[in-house]
């Protein structure tokens, strides 16, 4: 472990095991999420392409409840509710029935009943971890190589096949060897395959991911963020026979990715700010149309004049006049020659996601 690293470890209060009745999470960590949630729901605009708003919105209608100054926590009923959005969003990913979901969340929660005389936050953590991750495949994240957090490529929902493939194989294993069909037990058990790189054990991506509710794109990370990942990661692997140093350790790698998180979402947020505030001041008329407009390049840098017209449920001829303006002001640019069809790259846009 690096002195940089250790240092930051060292000045970590220690999470300790709490009751079941308040979860405390550090304060940093707690603004970290508060910042993540308030970003994700004013940018939820821009990554609502596939529908997948409704958990931010919900998570915004719960805030008080997740995050209420009297409990400084968790209070049980708002992680169970975390637990149930996890369970229905990961089941609607699968495209298993909303019997499953109620089943993996009843399971989770059995569970969680169970060890409550000796039950911590990260242990909370890790169930919900194990809810998702094992249902959408485990450590390997949406990446098809989760040890590589600094690709550029954004990920989309074409992603998932290889690891919903992988998910029905496994349980199709599992039926074959008789392995319990408990969820919260068969998820144990997935996470133990070596085929899907358990050990990575990336799956608090995923729990972000579920919980922002960005898109079917996440935002990649930048490289340095990537190597800071990188060196939690490392560090947790190693101090894992030691549950103090695990447990503080852990903390740090949530909150650097949950900071990174909100982080690049305030960036998009600006972004989305800046781009509309420089077609106002370009044009003295303001149309109505410019928001949503920069709203739907964000989730498509890459566009056409009729695909916006659809998206939008505009005429092309008004697509084709705000693209003109966009492109007059230096925001799109013409990627072709071509008289029909034209595609345009939004290189602001780009670059964010």
């Amino acid at each position: 472990m690096n002195s940089r690293l250790k240092e930051r470890l060292d000045n970590l209060p220690d999470p300790g095991h709490l009751g079941w009745v308040t979860l405390s999470i550090e304060p940093s960590v707690q603004t970290a999420i508060r910042q993540a949630v308030f970003h994700a729901g004013r940018a939820s605009a821009a990554y609502d392409a596939s529908g997948l708003g409704t958990a931010v919105d919900a998570l915004r209608r719960r805030r008080e409840a997740l995050y209420s100054a009297e409990a400084e926590g968790f209070a049980p009923v708002a992680m169970t509710e975390l637990c149930r959005l996890l369970s229905e969003d990961a089941a609607t990913h699968v495209e298993k029935n909303a019997r499953f979901a109620k089943a993996a969340h009843g399971a989770l929660v059995r569970e969680a009943g169970l060890r409550a005389s000796h039950l911590d936050s990260v242990d909370l953590f890790d169930l919900a971890d194990d809810l998702a991750a094992g249902l959408l495949g485990a450590g390997r994240s949406l990446r098809p190589d989760p040890s590589d957090l600094s690709g550029p490529r954004a990920e989309t929902a074409a992603d998932m096949q290889a690891v919903v493939q992988a998910m029905s194989e496994a349980l199709a294993d599992a039926e074959r060897s008789g392995e319990p069909a408990e969820a919260a037990e068969f998820l144990r058990w997935i996470l133990r395959r070596p085929d899907l790189n358990q050990a990575d054990r990336h799956a608090r991506r995923l729990v972000r991911l579920l919980s922002l509710r960005l898109s079917h794109r996440t935002l990649g990370f930048p490289a340095g963020l990537s190597r800071g990942i990188a060196q939690h990661r490392g560090a947790l692997l190693e101090a894992s026979e030691d549950r103090e140093t695990f447990q503080r350790v852990l903390f740090a790698h949530w909150r650097l990715d949950l900071e990174g998180a909100a982080r690049q979402i305030g960036d998009v947020e600006r972004l989305r700010r800046n781009l509309v505030d420089d077609v106002h001041r370009r044009y003295r008329r303001r149309s109505p149309l410019i928001e949503p407009m920069v709203d739907y390049l964000l989730s498509n840098p890459v566009s056409s004049i009729g695909s916006a017209a659809r998206t939008l449920d505009i005429t092309g001829r008004g697509a084709g006049l705000i693209f003109s303006r966009l492109t007059a002001a230096g925001i799109l640019r013409q990627q072709d020659d071509r008289q029909k069809n034209r595609t345009f790259v939004c290189p602001r846009a780009a670059e964010a996601v």
